[in-house]
Formats: structure tokens, C-alpha cells, sequence
């Protein structure tokens, strides 16, 4: 099983990976996220990346956008939704 990465929000996550369109990045299955991890495991869909969203200053299953995220993920303006 592949090494799953941490990080404090899903745009820290998105740089690493060079992305910013957010639909890009879907959370994994909520058994997952809310009855094992208690985080949000996030997939970046174009590179099958997971990474846990998780800030120990923040208590558990916070949101995975945190405010810098709504300046960083850029979604076009499109005629379909994510």
C-alpha cells in the first residue's frame, strides 16, 4: 500500500501536485474519512494521489478548504459543474 502524505488543507495538498481547478479533488469514500481516519482523505483525480487533510491545531474532520484554499483554487467559468 502506497505511503498516504498529510497536510493541513487541500491547497497544501494541490501544490504538490500543481493543480488548482478544485473538482480535480474529491473526497474518498466517508467510511473511510468519518469511521477510520477521522480526517478527510482527499484524491486527486488526474494523478490517483491521496492525501489525509488533517491540522493538529484543528480538531478532527475540520473542513478540508481552509481560507487560504479560496484564494488559491481557481474554477473556470463553465457551462457543466464539477
Amino acid at each position: 500500500m502506497a505511503r498516504i502524505d498529510t497536510y493541513p488543507c487541500a491547497c497544501a495538498f494541490a501544490k504538490t501536485v500543481g493543480d488548482k481547478d478544485p473538482c480535480h479533488f474529491p473526497r474518498v469514500g466517508m467510511a473511510d474519512n468519518v469511521l477510520y481516519r477521522g480526517c478527510w482523505i482527499v484524491k486527486h483525480t488526474l494523478t490517483d494521489t491521496e492525501a489525509y487533510i488533517r491540522d493538529p491545531k484543528r480538531p478532527p474532520l475540520h473542513a478540508e478548504a481552509d481560507v487560504c484554499c479560496f484564494g488559491y483554487f481557481v474554477q473556470p467559468v463553465a457551462t457543466d459543474p464539477c
